[in-house]
């Protein structure tokens, strides 16, 4: 399960299939999911929406990119789904967010 964490973390910005994941770990579709989820405490999708929006809350203190250039570059397809996920995981908009990184620096 390690190295197929790895894997959807170098990753991020493309779909990777369950059946593919599935395939390169061995096992079946069934068996990997609940395999994945009882090592990691998440389903796959979830690990990756988490490390998409990891990354994008980093980019979001650091980058002074705009936030929907950030969002496509972490693989949201639009801003209104990046916006919603952000705040479902750290209860701020992302610009909130930046906006208390730079505080935080200054």
């Amino acid at each position: 399960m390690g190295k197929i964490a790895d894997t959807l973390q170098q990753a991020l910005a493309q779909r990777a299939p369950l059946a593919s994941l599935a395939a390169a770990a061995g096992l079946s579709e069934f068996y990997f999911l609940r395999t994945f989820q009882r090592v990691t405490g998440v389903t796959p999708h979830q690990y990756v929406l988490r490390a998409r929006l990891r990354a994008a809350a980093l980019r979001l203190h650091d980058d002074s990119a705009k936030v929907v250039d950030i969002a496509l570059d972490c693989g949201f397809n639009d801003l209104s789904n990046f916006n919603h996920a952000f705040r479902a995981e750290f209860a701020s908009s992302p610009r909130a967010w930046r906006a208390r990184g730079r505080a935080r620096r200054a």
